[in-house]
């Protein structure tokens, strides 16, 4: 207790001292805290984002098979995948079902090449919600032509809301089609996404590309917890393996591979040959995060960059404190002698040195996470323009914090030891002081 005491007094008689030693752990806190929170923050926006571009967490395509080989990506009866879902229990939010082509919107003498999505807006009454409307009104939903855009790609045709345009596509079957669409809203996008559908009702879709009411493309399951992603997709693929022919699913997927899946999903791979054969329909199953395990890779490199940043700070804080104790061993060589000199023992003088490190480095933890919270406040506030290729990761245009209480502690026991440790040098050179010469010590 005396010691602790002691530690403490130390470091209020030299306030100036302790608080730029303090400030230069807070500093060092305070920049990893925000980094990290910062990381996983984006990497959930990315998630959240995608999981809304691509219309859940879980996708499940189906495809037949022609007598002239060709697929046709369709799904005809839901009743088995219904079954298999709903042994998921409480962990499904929701089901949206999809169908997606490729086509080109024409709108006079301009044209553009433009994904579109078929939508359940009766179903799918939140995905509404989401879409941020710039000019006209989702009201015109009811209208079984209806199109909406983003502004991006009708500043590119020219078109207005309540105008018509043209849609020309492949169905199914690899025939042409065209249709017409009525413009009803534009939606606000980024310069990522904000171009990369137009969404249309499914039965209007469905007509265009040959498929018949109640068929759709794409089962698409939303679940309650991102984090259970790839556990209920293997026993979703374990069960609809034994129920159903399906394409195997491979963990370490290349950029080839991941690439085909994201063409596959929008409708552009529809009418390919295939070299091997079966019979009904054929499922293949494919989640948010195969979909984004580039943008995850990009994370790990991130979190390298971090931990460099980290042991770049770690040093810079060691050298610092090693240098501090060493003033402080020889401004304090003739009080070192005297409390010597009056019973306390080289442990006892060891232990103060080393206690005023931890302590400075606990009070400078405390302040950086302080800070750290304050500026990410503020950070999270201001909004950023949409118009970026970063604002998939942001939550609705501004940044997103996560701070992540295990990290945390880790990153403050870790400044801590490694406070204390850069103090042991001097802390023993004070507790091998001889206390007569120390008492005779002038500078």
């Amino acid at each position: 207790m005396t010691t602790l005491f002691l530690a403490f007094r130390n470091i209020e008689r030299q306030k100036k001292r302790s608080i730029l030693l303090g400030g230069a752990i807070a500093f060092g806190i305070m920049i990893i805290t925000l980094i990290n929170s910062v990381a996983v923050g984006s990497v959930e926006n990315v998630k959240e984002n995608f999981s809304q571009l691509l219309a859940g967490h879980i996708y499940i395509q189906g495809k037949e098979l022609t007598e002239s080989g060709r697929t046709l990506k369709i799904i005809r009866d839901d009743t088995l995948l219904n079954s298999l879902t709903a042994d998921l229990g409480d962990d499904v939010q929701y089901i949206t079902k999809r169908s997606y082509a490729f086509c080109t919107l024409i709108f006079g003498s301009k044209e553009l090449m433009q994904s579109i999505e078929g939508v359940d807006w009766t179903d799918e009454s939140y995905f509404g919600r989401r879409l941020i409307i710039t000019k006209g009104s989702l009201d015109g939903l009811e209208n079984p032509n209806a199109i909406v855009l983003s502004t991006e790609t009708a500043e590119k045709l020219g078109v207005q809301a309540g105008e018509a345009l043209l849609v020309k596509l492949q169905t199914v079957t690899g025939q042409q089609n065209v249709g017409e669409c009525k413009v009803i809203a534009l939606t606000q996008g980024s310069d990522m996404f904000g171009s990369i559908s137009a969404y249309t009702h499914i039965e209007f879709l469905n007509r265009l590309i040959n498929l018949k009411e109640g068929e759709f493309q794409m089962y698409n399951i939303f679940l309650k917890d991102m984090g259970k992603i790839d556990r209920s997709a293997e026993q979703l693929y374990k069960a609809l393996s034994e129920a159903a022919p399906v394409v195997p699913r491979d963990d370490t997927r290349g950029e080839d591979e991941a690439g085909q899946q994201m063409h596959s999903m929008f409708g552009m791979m529809s009418g390919s040959k295939e070299e091997e054969s079966w019979e009904g329909t054929k499922y293949e199953l494919v989640t948010l995060n195969d979909m984004m395990s580039h943008v995850m890779a990009l994370v790990d490199v991130l979190n390298t960059v971090i931990y460099a940043i980290f042991l770049i700070l770690l040093v810079i804080i060691m050298v610092g404190i090693t240098n501090t104790f060493r003033m402080i061993l020889v401004e304090r060589t003739r009080e070192i002698g005297t409390i010597r000199a009056i019973g306390m023992q080289k442990n006892g003088v060891r232990g103060l040195f080393l206690t005023e490190a931890f302590y400075i480095a606990l009070f400078g933890a405390f302040a950086g996470l302080v800070i750290a919270s304050g500026i990410a406040g503020i950070l999270s506030i201001i909004p950023f323009s949409t118009n970026n290729p970063f604002f998939i990761f942001l939550n609705n245009g501004k940044l997103t914090f996560r701070f992540m209480p295990v990290s945390i502690i880790i990153n403050i026991l870790v400044i801590a030891g490694t406070s204390v440790l850069a103090a042991l040098f001097p802390a023993q050179k004070a507790a091998k002081l001889d206390p007569a010469k120390a008492l005779g010590t002038h500078y």
